[in-house]
């Protein structure tokens, strides 16, 4: 038995739902959200290797583990402790492997810290990968590329450190249809939404749920981008929630504002234990959302929107982003008279930050107005666009003002 060490580094900067403060208290390191990535990962290992889970978030990396291979997953915010691990498990003797969105999209800054680099999804080149690690041949790069959802497995749950997260995650597809010019998730998993069948979601949400988890997080980026097929998966958990009545589990999930137009996709979610949902308002102003080719939104009545959430008890988070071109210095008014206008008490406002591979980011760097994509890695607001109505100083100024108004305890207890 070959054993294999997984390991998803801790980011250097702390999102909200990072429980570092429980360390400060004396407590256990604790996370919100599980890591999907790494049972993931250990479900795709063939039966002769031994794998180990190691979440940085709540447990220490044991650099001295005895495991010849050593898997890193690694977005964005991950990659600066990446390459400290990687480093020091090369200079120990080990194999090894980086996957991930960031070096999907970014290969050439991660291949210098790694024996090998995969591409796109694991689980459409994992027999290759491991029977050439087996055999002490490994290529130095693999691709992956977007895996059939129905073939994926069933995540390894049983070697996750599930006491110390409060939030299960189930992915039931991947992709988005949609091509906003900011986001990296086209380009990471395509537009081509794949999907798992509704038997295959039951059986996770039944693991996660058998191992304690009463709150799962739909990880989709969209869950109703392809509205028949969400309809018939809501329902399967609708009916799989009814069967634990006595102590059902809730659900949260991201989806894009559309939905609110289709009344029986809204009372599917509520049948099915849907509470909270995650929405990319981005902007009010529709110049703002043309650049962003955010067609969903536009000359959406978003107010009414948002109560035909709210009328079938799910709660809204609603994002938001500062910095397109037709951005001036009065956005944060006008935000924030918006924000004060809308009913939506959590709102997640952030710098316009663009990823590389992304429309947006091409367009820009082809102009000159992006640097210091460095600063990303370890800093909350940053961004890495020159806007063009303000200074780059101006806008994170505003930004910061606008939030601390935004959630000031009169403004807050107001929405």
């Amino acid at each position: 038995m070959t054993r294999l060490y997984i390991v998803s580094p801790a980011c250097r900067v702390l999102v909200p739902y990072e429980a570092d403060i429980l360390r400060e208290g004396g407590f256990k390191p604790a996370a919100y959200f599980a890591n999907l990535a790494l049972p993931t990962l250990a479900a795709c290992a063939p039966p002769d290797f031994q794998p180990e889970l190691c979440d940085e978030r709540v447990s220490p990396v044991d650099l001295e583990h005895p495991a010849p291979f050593v898997f890193i997953t690694c977005n964005s915010r991950q990659y600066p402790r990446m390459r400290e691990l990687a480093r020091e498990f090369r200079a120990r003797g080990k194999i090894v492997v980086v996957g991930g969105p960031f070096p999907t999209l970014t290969p050439e800054a991660v291949r210098p810290y790694c024996d090998v680099l995969v591409k796109g999804e694991l689980e459409e080149v994992a027999t290759q990968v491991f029977a050439d690690l087996r055999a002490g041949c490994a290529k130095p790069e693999y691709d992956g590329g977007w895996a059939d959802m129905e073939r994926s497995p069933l995540p390894r749950w049983d070697l996750y450190p599930n006491d110390r997260t409060m939030v299960a995650a189930v992915q039931t597809s991947r992709g988005c249809p949609y091509d906003c010019s900011f986001c990296e998730v086209i380009q990471v998993y395509g537009r081509k939404p794949r999907l798992k069948t509704p038997a295959q979601v039951l059986r996770e949400v039944t693991e996660v749920y058998a191992r304690g988890y009463r709150s799962i997080f739909l990880t989709d980026d969209n869950l109703c981008a392809i509205p028949p097929r969400a309809k018939e998966m809501l329902k399967a958990l609708a009916g799989w929630n009814a069967t634990h009545a006595d102590d059902p589990a809730q659900f949260f999930t991201q989806m894009t504002m559309t939905a609110s137009k289709d009344p029986e996709m809204l009372d599917l979610c509520a049948r099915a234990g849907l509470v909270h949902v995650y929405i990319g308002i981005e902007s009010p102003d529709n110049a703002s959302l043309k650049e962003a080719s955010k067609r969903p939104n536009l000359h959406l009545d978003i107010a009414q929107a948002l109560q035909a959430f709210y009328a079938r008890g799910i709660s809204v988070i609603g994002s938001m982003i500062v910095g397109f071109d037709s951005d001036g210095p009065d956005v944060f008014t006008r935000y924030e008279r918006f924000i004060s206008e809308v009913p939506l008490p959590i709102i997640q406002i952030a710098p316009l930050v663009l990823t590389r591979g992304t429309p947006l980011h091409t367009k820009l760097q082809a102009e000159n107005r992006l640097s210091g994509e460095d600063l990303l890695l370890d800093r909350t607001w940053v961004t890495n666009l020159k806007p063009l109505q303000m200074t780059r100083a101006e806008l994170l100024d505003g930004l910061e003002r606008l939030s601390y108004r935004l959630y000031a305890p009169d403004a807050f207890a107001a929405r």
